[in-house]
């Protein structure tokens, strides 16, 4: 009797275990480090306003883990869009972001081929996208120019725009 108590204990523990791991494949979240520090910033991002022809400031709040660039999350945010329903993301949601990082004072952004592929459509739209991206950069006292890149290589233009050069931060485009 107690060999088959064990054997059907032993049983519903590795049926356990293993609808652990069935449902954690099936939802596809990857770990998270339950013990990970997170601080919370409060950051500009540049969104489109109610007319679509100028960029509007808003303060939101990210949750940053410790091991998250912090740049990368506020680029992230803009392309989200604004918890308001009158301001609208310049950059399409498809859009990925494979890496953002800092040399000196210069931020580079690259881009998926997305970026290129779903951000065109008008010199106003594609110079209000540059620019959301440029100024909600360029709040952070560290970074004064951005660079764009997609897939690691520097792009030359962006639909009617020339992206060869670096850009720094420009109000004027803003409310």
């Amino acid at each position: 009797m107690n060999k088959k108590v064990i054997a059907l204990v032993l049983a519903v523990i590795i049926i356990l275990i293993a609808g652990i791991f069935i449902i954690s494949e099936i939802t596809n979240k990857p770990y998270e480090k339950p013990y990970e520090n997170t601080t919370k910033i409060t950051a500009l991002v540049y969104y489109l306003d109610s007319s679509g022809i100028k960029l509007q400031k808003t303060d939101t709040e990210i949750i940053l883990k410790e091991s998250e660039n912090k740049y990368k999350k506020v680029l992230e945010k803009l392309i989200e869009g604004p918890s308001y329903t009158n301001l609208h993301s310049t950059i399409d949601k498809r859009t990925v972001i494979n890496s953002v990082t800092l040399n000196n004072d210069i931020c580079t952004v690259d881009f998926s081929e997305s970026f290129t592929e779903y951000n065109t459509g008008g010199s106003l739209r594609e110079l209000l996208c540059v620019y959301s991206v440029v100024n909600t950069l360029c709040q952070f006292e560290e970074i004064n120019k951005v660079s764009f890149m997609v897939n690691g290589s520097k792009i030359e233009s962006f639909g009617e725009l020339d992206m060869s050069g670096l850009y720094e931060e420009d109000l004027s485009y803003t409310k």
